[in-house]
């Protein structure tokens, strides 16, 4: 059978089309939707590509173990916060809150953005959302919002997410180039845009969670909003240039968080009018789960209430910066799987070095701390484990697929991958423009992975060599590459999953994609943009 390339990327580009129907317009839950996705591109694989059913078998083997990583940290974020609630952390810090400000949408730029920033810079891969996203259902937001807003906040740090792995894993693995130029461009990139994403973050809340439902009311705290970002983007910047991938959205939000506290609470720029959701009993179901009892203990301080998460944040970091080597001695103890069904799929599961695992270890801790009864720790346990039922499932299957894509090179026919064939086709279409869409690239790679490391390995090589070849800058085009990855998380399927799951949300994974679509692709293209005008300079 002879099929023509126009042909190919059509049934290259079906998952993703598929899944998009599925969920942004015929509005499927993800528990229904995968499954029937992952069952189109088997089908596709095995006669389009040819690809052997012992390689498919084994990426949906991969994929199952891997979603299994993920799930760990999606219930290490619900126990911990289920704790928090038990044992009066939640009550102090919504209350210490207040204190800076009850406006909702300076609360959603400390939690979502800088808060969030931070735990990107030390864990990565979806531990952000994961963390953020319950934290604001807990202080009072709707579930949905809650979501979205965390989805689209972490974007900016994901470039240096993990202590800068997806720039020295991503793309120092794969292309000899200067580093410490492409995270200068990247973080360059992201100090133009990103400083306009808590904008962002307050004008989706006033729009689509308000009680007038107008952007006027987030467009109105545009100073306060702007010099947020600036907070963390200058700091992050700065890093970048001087120090390098590892810590820019660490210090960027450390830095941040603790400017923008002091700032606000000395009225530095701070909205004259307050703003919040409409009463509970105006939400529409969509919009909530279960809602959250905030448990009041005498004599628990704010820094006791906050030290289960002070403690994920140190654990993280000190296992993650290479100078301390404890890393590395974490990972020695590790499952190691090399072959399945006879198929090469190399996968590694470092159990002490995984971030739900550190979260389990400060649960354990935080019994101790918040001195929660045995009882309400069973509570707790049980709870949880419903939370992660349906997920796990829509998460096994989101991600088989996703290796089923991605190992899709390993054919008879010796055609490309289904994601780069879509790369190599976007390349051929754009030409000389080809910077303009050299980040939609980077966007597409996340969401199919939900990984900005994953996305750089897969189309790192592909980017340097197609810059090569039209005489641009390599670097430059690794940055937007780099620049796009981090912008795919806002719209990941399995993130969405996981961050959905963590509040207790199913079934509007549909509507999180189409409203965070948005801000995606125009954070792409004003990426592009830029990068065309430096390569143009």
């Amino acid at each position: 059978m002879v099929i023509n390339s126009g042909w190919l990327v059509f049934f290259a580009l079906m998952p993703i089309l598929l899944v998009f129907i599925l969920m942004a317009v015929l509005k499927w839950k993800a528990v229904k939707a995968m499954p029937l996705t992952w069952i189109v591109t088997i089908f596709i694989a095995f006669l389009i590509w040819k690809m052997p059913l012992s390689w498919i078998g084994a990426a949906t083997v991969k994929g199952f173990f891997i979603a299994v990583e993920i799930i760990l940290i999606v219930f290490g974020a619900i126990l911990l916060l289920k704790l928090l609630e038990k044992g009066g952390g939640i009550y102090v810090i919504n209350q210490t809150l207040k204190k800076i400000s009850t406006d909702r949408r300076v609360q959603v730029i400390i939690i979502a953005f800088l808060f969030g920033g931070f735990i990107e810079g030390a864990a990565g891969f979806g531990t952000a959302a994961a963390l953020a996203a319950p934290l604001l259902v807990a202080l009072g937001f709707p579930a949905l919002a809650a979501v979205i807003v965390a989805l689209v906040a972490n974007s900016v740090p994901v470039t240096f997410g993990a202590v800068g792995t997806p720039i020295l894993i991503g793309i120092k693995s794969v292309i000899d180039v200067n580093l410490m130029q492409v995270t200068y461009y990247s973080a360059l990139i992201h100090l133009i845009i990103g400083t306009f994403i808590p904008l962002v973050l307050v004008c989706i809340l006033t729009k689509l969670f308000g009680k007038k439902k107008s952007f006027k009311e987030g467009i109105q705290i545009w100073p306060y909003a702007v010099w947020s970002g600036l907070c963390f983007t200058i700091p992050y910047f700065l890093t970048a240039m001087f120090l390098g991938p590892e810590f820019p959205s660490l210090i960027g939000g450390l830095v941040g968080i603790i400017l923008l506290i002091y700032t606000t609470k000395k009225g530095f720029l701070v909205p004259k009018n307050n703003w919040d959701f409409p009463n509970k009993k105006q939400w529409p179901k969509g919009w909530k789960t279960k809602s959250i009892t905030l448990h009041h203990k005498k004599n628990l301080t704010f820094w006791k209430a906050i030290s289960p998460y002070l403690l994920v944040g140190i654990l993280l970091i000190v296992t993650r910066i290479n100078f301390l080597n404890l890393g590395d001695l974490l990972k020695k103890i590790s499952l190691n799987i090399f072959q399945v069904f006879n198929a090469e799929i190399n996968y590694s599961f470092a159990l002490l070095y995984s971030p739900g695992i550190l979260f389990l270890i400060v649960c354990v801790l935080s019994i101790f701390i918040l001195k929660v009864n045995p009882k309400e720790v069973r509570e707790v346990l049980f709870d949880s484990f419903t939370k992660i039922k349906y997920p796990l499932i829509a998460l096994i299957f989101t991600v088989a697929l996703v290796q089923i894509l991605i190992l899709s090179s390993n054919n008879l026919l010796e055609f490309p991958s289904m994601p780069l064939l879509l790369a190599k086709a976007m390349a051929s279409l754009t030409g000389s423009i080809y910077p303009l869409f050299a980040p939609l690239i980077g966007m597409i790679g996340s969401f199919i992975s939900g990984s900005n490391t994953v996305s750089n390995l897969f189309f790192g090589t592909f980017q340097y060599e197609t810059a090569s070849t039209l005489i641009i800058s390599p670097v430059i085009i690794l940055a937007l590459q780099a620049v796009g990855g981090a912008v795919g998380n806002m719209i990941a399927i399995h993130n969405i999953i996981a961050a959905s799951a963590t509040v207790g949300l199913h079934g509007q994974e549909g509507k999180i994609i189409r409203i965070n679509l948005i801000p995606a692709v125009i954070y792409a293209l004003l990426a592009g943009i830029i990068g065309l005008v430096l390569i143009n300079l």
